[in-house]
């Protein structure tokens, strides 16, 4: 009867190059979006007591960041392996003003994770995508 030798190296298939490289444009493609669209909530934060001292430069303020939040969730739920219809829908809740920030929550909380598995470090900004 022959028995396994306990330190022998464990033995695995090492996937294709392709595949690597997919997934990182895949996580990068999540952290950009992440990114975005945590930086559309801080510049809409920063803008909200300018409201006060100016009325069109806030409103300029408040379409880039509309427009950068759905960018980043379109960018975020693709990278995020979710359908068309799904991602459309997350586009259009990012305009209903209570929702978005629910549907910002629950995407920032799965890229977290999907990131925190890849290794990647992800801080208050989101993580940074990577080139290796």
């Amino acid at each position: 009867m022959k028995q396994a030798n306990p330190y022998s190296p464990p033995s695995s298939t090492v996937a294709d190059a392709e595949d690597s490289f997919i997934d990182l444009d895949r996580h990068n493609r999540i952290a950009a979006g992440q990114r975005m669209m945590v930086f559309a909530v801080l510049v809409s934060l920063l803008a909200m007591p300018l409201r006060a001292v100016t009325g069109e430069f806030t409103l300029a303020i408040s379409i880039v960041t509309a427009i950068l939040a759905v960018v980043g969730v379109v960018r975020l739920t693709r990278g995020l392996g979710h359908s068309v219809p799904v991602c459309i829908l997350c586009a259009i809740l990012m305009i209903v003003p209570l929702l978005n920030l629910i549907v910002m929550l629950i995407l920032n909380a799965r890229a977290t994770r999907r990131l925190r598995a890849a290794g990647y470090r992800v801080g208050l900004l989101g993580a940074k995508p990577r080139k290796d």
